[in-house]
């Protein structure tokens, strides 16, 4: 949906997964009396531990995309800096050898990295930024162009 510039679609879905990560990870933290599900839990948790932050930073970004089509280059530099603080956050959570936690660790990272350099280009422009306000009631139109002959 994203690439597809459906923005506020993804940002309504990216919610909901949201929730049901919430929701996953309540009932997979009250595995109950079965004999199976110590084990259930113990394969499935590691690697469901990094998605909410793997979605909080993706609706970030997506925030941050709409800003930028909206010209606001300080609210998409914040917008960026916000994601890339989502996106590490997976280094806060408890460490596991799982091969699904370390992969989705390593592409949090990945993507907090190319953000940051996303950020750090933007920035000048930011410097450059000067907004003037509308003056007057006038309105100047110029058609034509000057190729400097220096013809009178």
């Amino acid at each position: 949906m994203q690439t597809e510039g459906r923005y506020t679609d993804a940002l309504s879905r990216i919610d909901e997964a949201i929730q049901r990560c919430g929701q996953l990870q309540q009932s997979l933290a009250e595995p109950g009396e079965r004999p199976n599900c110590k084990e259930i839990v113990t394969s499935f948790e590691p690697p469901l531990r990094p998605f909410p932050a793997l979605l909080r930073s993706s609706c970030a970004s997506i925030e941050a995309e709409l800003s930028g089509y909206q010209e606001n280059i300080e609210e998409y530099l914040r917008l960026l800096d916000n994601a890339v603080v989502e996106y590490r956050a997976v280094h806060a959570l408890r460490p596991s050898a799982n091969p699904g936690f370390l992969q989705l660790r390593q592409l949090c990272s990945a993507m907090a990295d190319r953000l940051e350099s996303r950020s750090h280009n933007f920035e000048p422009m930011l410097r450059n930024v000067r907004y003037m306000a509308p003056s007057g009631d006038k309105i100047l139109i110029i058609h034509g162009r000057n190729e400097g002959s220096g013809a009178n």
